[in-house]
């Protein structure tokens, strides 16, 4: 299963909100694109207080991470 919140990708479904992420049994926050099959999840780098950092090479845009491995991905409350 993929799961975006980004209208722009092929995996956008508006119940991705709420949806949680683990990468190795792990949660992770902040993940914007999750593939099960891919084992790929794109997320945000968090700051101390939690909140998406800027990105130092792109300004107005937020600092993500790639996280491989594998990835399982539990729907969010409205989802089937």
């Amino acid at each position: 299963m993929r799961l975006s919140v980004r209208v722009d990708d092929p995996g956008y479904d508006s119940k991705a909100f709420g949806a949680k992420v683990f990468v190795d049994e792990i949660e992770i926050t902040l993940c914007h694109t999750a593939d099960e099959e891919q084992g790929v999840a794109v997320c945000y780098i968090a700051d101390a207080k939690g909140q998406p950092t800027a990105d130092p090479t792109w300004p107005f845009r937020a600092a993500e991470v790639i996280r491989r491995g594998a990835v399982r991905i539990v729907p969010g409350p409205g989802a089937p």
